[in-house]
């Protein structure tokens, strides 16, 4: 059911493909880094100078630290911007490539997010104020179409001066699969509240599922509108893949929908498809393997879940 076509070994391909667009990086990259040593040591320096000025000026105490470490900080900043710049370009490059290897297309930037209404719908999402996408990946899995994308939402907080500050409220991989066909309800797979779960609405007439298993009982709370659909979905087999997505994709927390014809999951944390350490040569075949081996992932994780018994059900 999940067999893929041969692909090209991927030494030949990171040969033929990928290392000529990484090569004509690299002058970039050492300039970029030649740049980033100046500012800092230029930063550092100057924040020597001042250190001594102002302990000169008002004598030993921890407040001559402050203006120091203010120009320290705003040099290693710097130095950080020179070297983000070419790896934003290093990994254009790689993502580009690597994903249409795999039969997938990559784009940094995200338009309408995939089925972000439905993730907020169903209560997957924390309430924000301040949204941002990046990273959508997306392709086809034995008929099954899926888009993986990073959120970063915030909360606007304000003081009582008035003055405004947002908060992270969640930062992670929103993974949508489209299956050919609709379930028959709604369920809800959330994390366990604890003394907090008496106060979850999950609306639209959905009501607790007890699991059979205990080990996931004391880890998820679990809604549905069709008490024998959600047993169903809900195998141990489906349930400890879902635990285990966290580790692959380094994130946690992750939940999870199943509503109309789409399996919604959350996972918090994690950063997928960065271009790795700028101080290393770009045209290296383990920088490339690094990143393919993050698709691959998501792929064998997309395929796990519809090789289980949810999928098979909602498939046929």
């Amino acid at each position: 059911m999940n067999e893929a076509p041969p692909r090209e070994p991927f030494e030949a391909f990171f040969a033929r493909v990928v290392e000529p667009a990484l090569a004509e990086k690299e002058a970039a990259r050492v300039k970029a880094v030649s740049d980033h040593k100046k500012i800092l040591t230029w930063g550092l320096g100057l924040a020597a100078v001042v250190l001594i000025g102002s302990g000169a000026a008002f004598g030993p105490s921890l407040g001559i630290l402050v203006a120091p470490a203010v120009v320290a900080v705003f040099a290693f900043a710097i130095g950080q911007w020179t070297l983000s710049k070419v790896a934003k370009d290093v990994k254009a490059i790689l993502m580009a490539r690597l994903s249409a290897y795999v039969g997938a297309s990559f784009s940094a930037a995200v338009g309408e997010p995939p089925a972000f209404a439905e993730f907020r719908a169903r209560k997957l999402l924390p309430s924000f104020d301040r949204q941002s996408f990046e990273d959508l990946l997306e392709g086809q899995r034995s008929g099954c179409s899926y888009q993986l994308y990073e959120a970063h939402l915030e909360s606007e907080h304000r003081d009582k001066d008035g003055d405004t500050t947002y908060v992270t409220v969640f930062r992670g991989q929103l993974l949508r699969v489209a299956f050919p066909r609709n379930f028959l309800g709604v369920t809800l797979v959330l994390r366990d509240a604890g003394v907090f779960n008496a106060l979850r609405r999950p609306g639209d007439g959905l009501e607790r599922v007890r699991l059979v298993d205990p080990k996931f009982e004391n880890i998820f709370e679990v809604f549905s509108n069709d008490q024998v659909e959600a047993r169903y979905l809900l195998s141990p087999t489906f349930m400890e893949r879902l635990l285990k997505l966290e580790e692959l994709m380094r994130g946690k927390k992750a939940r999870a929908a199943f509503a109309h014809g789409d399996l919604l999951i959350a996972v918090e944390g994690g950063n997928l498809f960065e271009a790795g350490s700028m101080f290393e040569p770009l045209a290296t075949p383990a920088r490339a393997k690094r990143v393919l081996d993050e698709i691959d992932t998501v792929h064998a994780m997309i395929d796990s879940l519809l090789d289980s018994p949810t999928a098979a059900g909602a498939v046929t």
